[in-house]
């Protein structure tokens, strides 16, 4: 079976092929609709260092040069830093925080590092939701947290406050841009199932309903006289084509594209010759 097979035994069982049709059509333009847009932001987060040294302090005479640092940067740059904030944003207190200044606690916190920029990290916080004021609000909250987080986290580590690394919003929250996501691949993806499953239906149903019928037709199948001249059913009638009585070569080619095609067979089924019998030696002397 080829694909003209397929599309002519789809075109005959239409009334299969067709309804199928329709409920994916509708299935289709359901998934279509139901889509909802989603709104997408983001903001970058910068780290930057005090803007001043602190002088090296000595107690006394005696007493060694105490040099003020910050033991977080220097032992792990500022990326060490960005990477903290971004595990401290995504902490459940911070995002309750956020919630409660009317965002959602739904967003993300990545290190993002510049390419050929040595340590210069930067930390961006995203969200996305079905609420472009949601969206922002929550982006907005979670950007405002950050220089708290990364306050916190060197205060635990014992900097002191003249040496903390700080952080801040490198830009306004942009408008969230809306977009639907994945619409267009399910609804391609349920309108190509419905149509093969529809031909397939088709296809099967044709199978089945042809072989139904060939085991109902009743039996009566044409077979070949002894002498392969006439052809002869079953039931004793002979068969031939109209206007020929002959039983010479015309019958021996019925008799032939009798038994190659059934078809044929059922074409002739209908036409009946009286059945000659065989010549006794008297009658043949006769004539």
């Amino acid at each position: 079976m080829d694909l003209f097979d397929v599309v002519r035994i789809t075109a005959k069982r239409w009334i299969i092929f067709l309804p199928l049709a329709l409920i994916t059509a509708y299935f289709a333009y359901q998934t279509y609709s139901d889509v909802k847009p989603s709104y997408f932001t983001s903001v970058s987060v910068g780290l930057t260092s005090p803007s001043f040294k602190d002088a090296p302090v000595q107690s006394g005479p005696d007493q060694p040069i105490i040099q003020v640092s910050n033991g977080l940067a220097e032992s792990g740059g500022v990326s060490l830093l960005a990477n903290l904030l971004a595990l401290g944003l995504g902490d459940a207190n911070v995002r309750q925080q956020v919630v409660a200044a009317g965002g959602s606690g739904s967003y993300t916190a990545e290190v993002f590092n510049l390419p050929n920029a040595g340590q210069l990290p930067i930390v961006v916080v995203s969200a996305q939701g079905g609420s472009p004021d949601r969206v922002a609000r929550t982006v907005e909250a979670a950007a405002g947290q950050a220089d708290a987080v990364l306050r916190g986290l060197q205060g635990q580590a014992g900097v002191p406050d003249s040496r903390l690394v700080t952080a801040f919003p490198l830009s306004a929250v942009p408008p969230p841009s809306g977009g639907l996501p994945g619409r267009t691949r399910q609804t391609a993806g349920i309108a190509v199932a419905g149509v093969v499953g529809a031909v397939i239906a088709s296809v099967l149903f044709d199978t089945v309903w042809t072989r139904f019928r060939r085991s109902r037709r009743p039996a009566g199948d044409v077979v070949t006289a002894a002498d392969d001249t006439v052809p002869v059913r079953d039931d004793g009638v002979a068969v031939a084509r109209v206007g020929d009585d002959t039983g010479g070569p015309a019958m021996d080619d019925t008799s032939r594209r009798l038994r190659r095609s059934p078809a044929a067979a059922d074409t002739f089924r209908d036409v009946r010759i009286p059945r000659r019998e065989p010549l006794s030696g008297r009658d043949r002397g006769q004539r």
